[in-house]
């Protein structure tokens, strides 16, 4: 199977269902190759954007691009999408060559090509000695990478998986991840891949989409969203721990924070410490959290490796929060 993907350029796009809108306004572009990540909550619009992609809805407004040209009004068969859902989605009936080679069989490829074809997938997704099997006696991973085969067998422009190992065991689905990741970049293939798992999108993504009511929030790589979030509602949502203050909004990376006694020796290349009381600490085995409530108002909580950063153990009120420059990010008053 030869090298494939295509560029994808959304401008303006809106869909919903009945009078709702679901998505408003997205737009983002995406280079060959590259694999993207939509990320966000339940109903904030991922899964529809897919379909729209997949030209299963239709959008309100808006234009999708397909290396520069339109494909608007260009039914699902002819965009050259494949798309693997949450569930393999199966034909019972068929056998693992017949599903996967379902889709050359609507497209009459001639038999042997599609012999060969089939073969070629199922080795691509580690099934080899499967052909004949029944989906029946596939295991819930196995069934996947059969639903994956079929996806990349017709040799789609554009891979589109919504959620496809939520239903799998961590397991599983840390070893669907690479053989995803590893057939995404040995074919070239323009993937986007849905999840509202923020690990899952940083291990896979070249870039994240993250949507939240129906909005594209930020569209950036992964670490981005980890040093540089665009608004108070990103940070949110990627752990940051927002303070209220006089002019505006801060947000704390709570990995970099030491808690300490606030008579504790100040760490050096610190920015300006917090001051707080101590209101709860739970014990989570490897690491300790903590319920701090600062002085300057609000309670945020803090998870640390160790009991204390400068070894008198326990904790007691009232404590100090040392972090680098880097640990705080500030959003000024709209």
């Amino acid at each position: 199977m030869a090298d494939r993907g295509t560029s994808i350029r959304i401008e303006g796009l809106t869909a919903g269902y009945g009078r709702g809108h679901i998505l408003e306004s997205i737009s983002l572009a995406i280079e060959p190759g590259e694999l993207v990540s939509l990320l966000g909550p339940s109903g904030c619009g991922k899964s529809t954007l897919l379909r729209v992609l997949a030209g299963l809805h239709q959008p309100t407004s808006g234009e999708i691009l397909f290396a520069g040209q339109s494909v608007n009004r260009l039914p699902a068969e002819q965009r050259r999408t494949a798309m693997v859902f949450q569930r393999p989605l199966l034909f019972p009936w068929l056998s693992v060559a017949g599903n996967v080679g379902f889709g050359l069989k609507m497209r009459r490829v001639p038999v042997a090509q599609a012999r060969q074809q089939v073969a070629e997938a199922l080795r691509m997704v580690h099934l080899e000695g499967y052909a004949d099997r029944r989906p029946t006696e596939l295991s819930g991973g196995q069934a996947q990478r059969v639903a994956l085969a079929r996806a990349l067998v017709t040799a789609p422009e554009l891979l589109l998986l919504d959620e496809p190992f939520s239903a799998l065991d961590e397991n599983l689905r840390e070893e669907m991840r690479q053989l995803v990741r590893q057939l995404q970049r040995q074919l070239h293939i323009t993937t986007i891949f849905v999840t509202h798992d923020q690990t899952e999108a940083a291990l896979l993504a070249d870039r994240i989409g993250l949507l939240l009511g129906g909005r594209l929030a930020q569209f950036a790589p992964p670490r981005q969203f980890f040093t540089a979030p665009a608004t108070p509602e990103v940070a949110r949502f990627f752990g940051w721990q927002l303070i209220e203050t006089p002019d505006g909004i801060s947000a704390l990376r709570p990995e970099l924070v030491q808690v300490r006694h606030q008579t504790s020796p100040p760490v050096s290349a610190s920015v300006q410490p917090l001051r707080g009381t101590l209101r709860s600490v739970a014990d989570l085995g490897l690491r300790i959290r903590y319920a701090i409530e600062l002085e300057t108002g609000g309670v945020i909580e803090i998870t640390c490796l160790e009991t204390a950063a400068d070894g008198q153990t326990p904790l007691q009120p009232p404590v100090r929060l040392d972090f680098p420059p880097s640990a705080l990010v500030h959003f000024p008053a709209r």
